[in-house]
Parts: structure tokens; sequence; C-alpha cells
């Protein structure tokens, strides 16, 4: 059996659009070789429940995990087969995407189109983190997918000669209240912001619809962007286009059972 760690909790991984297509892919790779998959979500109030799920796989998938989380490390040290998704360990097989690259080109469009007021919404860079910080604020790379969007983000900025210390950064929970939540506390910091730069496409969907609760059209007074690529909550079609980065979460999982 694969193990599968994630850090959210079990209903993350059959709610999250992102998450459900990865497992998916995950799922197709492992039903040709006979192979079973076990989640085991970081997000576990039983320690002894967690052990007892690592204690059965035969070898790993770590999803986007946070470095330090005590589950990760043990896993790294078992010695079994590990595949890394979207964190960064040289020493396993990885499937990566270039979150640096691709978001500096979403700030690099905003900023082209003549915005100079954004801000970034991201989900914690560490676990338990929820704070509003400035871009230029060091801190451990503790989650990869966020490090690097953050690392992307300076690079544009550094780029159009504006300071990062002028950018405003909110850690919420990835989904569209978290997003919600996100926007509403940035634009109480910073009535001025025209444009939001959102680490996932639902935490973008939150922040429009908290734009447009508070009567600010998207995308005439807010510009608003995304990361994955996935449909509008309830599945269905909607009249704005969401400027986003589409990944392809099916082709991750299934790489990544097939390594």
């Amino acid at each position: 059996a694969i193990g599968v760690l994630f850090n959210d909790q079990l209903s993350y991984a059959f709610t999250d659009p992102h998450d459900i297509t990865f497992l998916r892919g995950i799922s197709t790779e492992c039903e040709k070789e006979g192979a079973n998959i076990v989640l085991i979500p970081l997000k576990n109030n039983d320690p002894q429940r967690l052990d007892t799920l690592t204690a059965i796989v035969d070898g790993y998938i770590l999803n986007a995990p946070y470095k330090s989380n005590p589950a990760i490390r043990k896993a790294l040290t078992r010695g079994l087969p590990t595949v890394v998704v979207d964190f960064d360990a040289p020493e396993h097989p990885s499937v990566l995407t270039n979150d640096r690259e691709m978001m500096r080109a979403v700030v690099s469009h905003l900023l082209s189109l003549g915005h100079r007021h954004i801000a970034i919404v991201t989900f914690p860079r560490a676990e338990g983190d929820g704070e509003i910080f400035l871009l230029d604020t060091e801190f451990p790379d503790e989650n990869y997918v966020a490090d690097q969007r953050i690392l992307g983000c300076r690079d544009a900025f550094d780029a159009a000669g504006i300071s990062q210390a002028g950018v405003l950064v909110c850690e919420t929970v990835n989904s569209e209240d978290g997003g919600g939540r996100a926007a509403e506390r940035l634009l109480r910091r910073r009535p001025d912001l025209t444009a939001l730069v959102c680490f996932s496409d639902r935490l973008a969907f939150g922040a429009i619809a908290q734009c447009e609760a508070l009567g600010l059209a998207v995308p005439g007074r807010m510009s608003v962007t995304g990361f994955d690529g996935i449909d509008p909550p309830g599945g269905q079609p909607s009249a704005l286009r969401l400027t986003t980065v589409r990944q392809n979460a099916f082709e991750k999982g299934r790489r990544a059972a097939e390594i």
C-alpha cells in the first residue's frame, strides 16, 4: 500500500478540488498495479492512530507537507520508497511545479496592467500561522509551495523596482472562507488596494466574493488572481473568468504513483 501524507484533516482530501484530482491520478496508477492507498492526514488528534497508519504502508507519497512535522520526519527516516510532491527533499524522487516562475509571471502581469497597490493571500507558511506580514519578512522555508510562490512574487516586484516592504501578505486557511477573511483583513488595512494575488483558486474565489460583498467590482475596481485552474464552487461556470495558473493535478498524482 502507498501512504499519502498531506497537511490537513481527512475531510480535506474529499473537499478540495485540487487534492481530489491529485488522488484520482494516484488511484489510476495504483489500479494498474493492484496497489492500495492509505490516506494519512497530518492534522490528526490521535498520534497512536497516525503511527498505526504509517506502519501498514510499503512506501510514501508526501504531498506538500510542512518539513518539521514529526510524522514527515519519521517517514523520511524509515527507509521506504518515497516520492515527494511539491516538497524539497533532494535525496528522494520528486514531482514539482515551477511555482516560483509561475508566480513571478502572475505578478508581472498585474504590474504590466498598471497595478501598484497589490497584496498577497497565501496558505500558512508554517503550521498554525495566520499572520499579516510584509513581503520582505524573512521566514524559514517550512513549506515548499508557499516559499517558492513568495519568492516568485519577490522576483516580480524586484524586477519592477517596487519595494517589497510596501506589499502586505496575509496567511489564511486554504478555503473560500479563508480567502474571504483574508481579503477583508487586507482591505481594512489598505483600502487603496487594487489587486489581490491569491496562492490558490479557492482563496481567489473567496476573495472575489468578499470584494463584491463590499461593493468592489471585480475586475472593475479590483483584480484577483488564483493558482490551480479549478472550477468555481458548486461546479457551475462563472461569468467571471479567473486569471490563474492551471496545473495538472491529475498528472502530478499519476506520475508520483508511477515513480
